[in-house]
Order: structure tokens, then C-alpha cells, then sequence
């Protein structure tokens, strides 16, 4: 455990684009960010996964990403792979996954602080691909072959057994929504409409690309009732249609190789893509011409950090990725906290015994109002608020077992990290 804690290397991220929106939220190097959700300006949920333990869990922050509160998942103690998360208000919640062989769902009523297990089926050997609730009673999951049905909020489920392997679904209201994946009779992408409340579903989108050992189409993204995107993973394909469904006009996005891994369109006309290879771009056409915003640095073997998923709510968003990088888009911001080998700091003893005190060398290119000691999973252990002049800080001894641990510094323009080792 020594060897493996001290051989981690520090990875730095840096802006090239030519705006300065995307600001450092969260740079752990440490655990990786699969999932983002964003159900009001100031109010975001992000999934995360501890690699080591291969635990998950749940970050959630009401300041648009300048802190961000650990909640416990349930289970506590079991490995529980997610595969979904939406938040359709700021305090109701769905997480969907496997756990134990089995698939997996759970919902709260209260921000994440509590959550209740609402699992559709739990003979089931397929994990839960995909959660979608339009309101507080309808809503649908999806495995592999199984899409579930309830109306009562998850309380009863009906299982519908289709061919088809899901990846996403989105419903505009009550009545019209979207399942995306793959058709197993015909072996193409294919996107699926339902117009009576998901009794029913029609094919009206299908893409047999010859260069894919798969096909099968990704996130759906509803902007209103006539606009809805759709992108063919494992390319830069990406479809919009402006007739609710009907037709479908495909654009070629600057991603290449390991394609688009998310997107999200706030109008008709305004988008972002990322992908694995770290980078955003933007659009202001409707995807016709696109503008880099932001790339993570590229080294031999490829990019160090991987952008897994994005979420966009007006002027406000987020991207998370590897590494435990967390980026915070606002838009018209002009000051940065965004190059992690500017704004820097030390922390010294490291590695630490867990009696030592811990002095901090304050950056002085970033006024920190607190500083906040996490362990690996994100959990809080210690915070205080800096309001002392000068360039040091000490922290009292405070036990801490064996471990590693990241101290954050905070300020209004965003937070900085370094790790932390204890040995004992």
C-alpha cells in the first residue's frame, strides 16, 4: 500500500482555449467522475469512484462548485457500480447500477441526504443502464433487454422485454420521450419515440455505420418539443432534429478517434461536446461550426485525464472526468483559477506521521477563505476558515490513520489541491 500510495504521480491540467469559462472546480489526481447532475444553477450532483476500493460515491455542491459536501450512498460497504444519475428537482434523486451481481436503484426525497431502494426487479442478473422519472410518479429504467414502467414513483414496476440494448432515455413530457442503444435485429444504432406515456415505442432514427464493431446511438438530449439530439458513440456523428423526431440532419463534429463521450444543447442553437481525449468544444449553429474551449494536456500515451460527462443549465455547468478533475462553466466569467502549476502550494510534512502538525504554504496568487482536509472518497475530516495574514498556515495534529488524503484550499474563484500521505 506504501509503494502504491507513493509511486501516484501528480498530473496537471491547463486551459489552451481562448476563453476563460471553464474554471478548476475539483482536481483530487486521485478518483475518477463518471456522472454529473445539474437540477438548478447553483445545485449539482457528481458520482464518484474511489479507484482503489472501486466504491462509489456522491459529491453535491450549492455554491456552483466552489465547495462540495460527501453524502452516503446506500449500501455504505458494498462495492455498487453506477451506470445512471439524474436529479429531476434539487432534493429528488435516482442513481441506478449493480451491486452485488444485481441491478440496482435507489431514489431520495431529500438532496441525497437519505436514500430508499425502489429496485425494479432484483432476481435480475443485468445492471440498470439507464433512469429517467418525468415527474414525482412516472418514471422508466431500462437494462439490457428490459424496459420498467412505473406510475406510482417506484413503488410497482412493469417489465416489458424488448431487443434492444439501452443507453438512455429522455422524455420531454408525460407523453413523449426517447430510448437510445443498439436494435439486435438489425444490428444498427437505433433511437426509439414513444408518444403515449412509453406504452408504445416506434423507431425513427437508425444508423448502420460499417466501421463500427457496435452501433448504437448514446445520450439523448430534449431541448424543447420540436429540437432533439442524439450522437453515435464511438464517433463524432452527431443527429438533430427540428420536427419533434421526424427527420434528422447529421453533423460531423472535430471529435475523432474515441469520439464523443457527452453532450448538452441549452437552445437550438447553443451546445457542448466533450470526449475521452480531454478536450470541450462549443457551438453557436447548431453544431455546423464548432470552437475549442478547453483541453486537458496530451501526453504520449494520450491525454492523462478523460472527460466522462456534462451538464449545462443556462449559464451555469460542469464537466467531470478522471483524475477527479471537476470543471465549473460560467458564462462571461473573466478570472481563473484554472492552471494547477500557477496556483499552486505546498504542504509539509508529506508523507506525514499521524501525530505531526501539517504547515501549509499559502499561494499568494489565490486569497483562500478555508481550507478542507478529505480522505479518498471525498469525505470531509477537517475544514476551517483562513483569516490570518501571512504565508503560513498550521494545522494541529489530527491522528489521521493511514491513508491518502487531499487538502483543499478554497476561495470565490474556485479551489486548489494537493495530496496527502500518512504513514503510521
Amino acid at each position: 500500500m506504501k509503494k502504491t500510495l507513493s509511486s501516484l504521480m501528480l498530473v496537471a491540467v491547463f486551459h489552451i482555449g481562448m476563453n476563460a469559462q471553464w474554471n478548476l472546480s475539483r482536481f483530487d489526481h486521485f478518483n475518477t467522475f463518471t456522472h454529473i447532475s445539474l437540477p438548478a444553477t447553483n445545485i449539482a450532483y457528481a458520482i464518484g469512484n474511489e479507484p482503489m476500493a472501486g466504491q462509489s460515491f456522491l459529491l453535491k455542491t450549492t455554491d456552483n462548485g466552489i465547495t462540495w459536501d460527501s453524502l452516503a450512498l446506500n449500501p455504505s460497504i458494498d462495492v455498487f457500480n453506477v451506470y445512471d444519475l439524474q436529479f429531476r428537482t434539487s432534493q429528488h434523486g435516482f442513481i441506478s447500477g449493480y451491486q452485488n451481481q444485481h441491478p440496482y436503484l435507489i431514489t431520495s426525497q431529500d438532496g441525497g441526504l437519505t436514500w430508499n431502494n425502489i429496485t425494479p426487479d432484483v432476481n435480475s442478473v443485468n445492471p440498470l443502464l439507464a433512469v429517467h422519472f418525468v415527474n414525482e410518479e412516472l418514471g422508466f429504467a431500462a437494462s439490457y433487454n428490459h424496459i420498467y414502467r412505473t406510475d406510482d414513483g417506484g413503488m410497482t414496476w412493469s417489465d416489458t422485454f424488448v431487443d434492444f440494448d439501452f443507453t438512455d432515455i429522455s422524455f420531454y413530457n408525460q407523453n413523449v420521450g426517447f430510448y437510445s442503444g443498439y436494435n439486435q435485429l438489425t444490428l444498427e444504432a437505433s433511437l426509439m419515440r414513444t408518444t403515449d406515456g412509453g406504452l408504445s415505442w416506434d423507431e425513427v432514427l437508425s444508423d448502420p455505420d460499417p466501421n463500427l464493431f457496435v452501433n448504437q446511438f448514446s445520450t439523448i438530449d430534449i431541448v424543447d418539443a420540436n429540437t432533439i439530439y442524439t450522437h453515435l458513440e464511438f464517433t463524432g456523428k452527431l443527429y438533430r432534429s427540428l420536427d419533434g423526431g421526424e427527420t434528422w440532419n447529421m453533423f460531423e463534429t472535430p471529435i475523432e478517434f474515441t469520439g464523443i463521450t457527452d453532450f448538452d444543447f441549452t437552445s437550438a442553437s447553443k451546445g457542448h461536446i466533450v470526449n475521452y481525449e480531454g478536450q470541450i468544444w462549443s457551438t453557436q449553429d447548431g453544431g455546423i461550426n464548432w470552437t475549442m474551449e478547453y483541453a486537458t494536456e496530451t501526453g504520449f500515451y494520450g491525454p492523462f485525464v478523460y472527460l466522462y460527462d456534462l451538464a449545462i443549465s443556462g449559464s451555469a455547468g460542469f464537466v467531470v472526468g478522471s483524475n477527479g478533475l471537476i470543471k465549473r462553466y460560467t458564462e462571461g466569467l473573466v478570472n481563473s483559477v484554472d492552471n494547477t502549476s500557477t496556483h499552486s502550494f505546498e504542504v509539509y510534512p508529506n508523507p506525514m506521521h499521524h501525530a505531526d502538525e501539517l504547515t501549509i504554504q499559502l499561494p499568494k496568487e489565490l486569497n483562500a477563505s478555508s481550507i478542507t482536509l478529505l480522505n479518498g472518497y471525498g469525505q470531509v475530516i477537517y475544514s476551517q476558515g483562513i483569516n490570518q495574514s501571512g504565508d503560513r498556515l498550521t494545522l494541529p495534529s489530527l491522528n489521521l490513520p493511514s491513508g491518502l488524503y487531499f487538502i483543499q484550499l478554497n476561495s470565490s474563484e474556485g479551489s486548489i489541491e494537493k495530496r496527502l500521505v500518512v504513514i503510521n
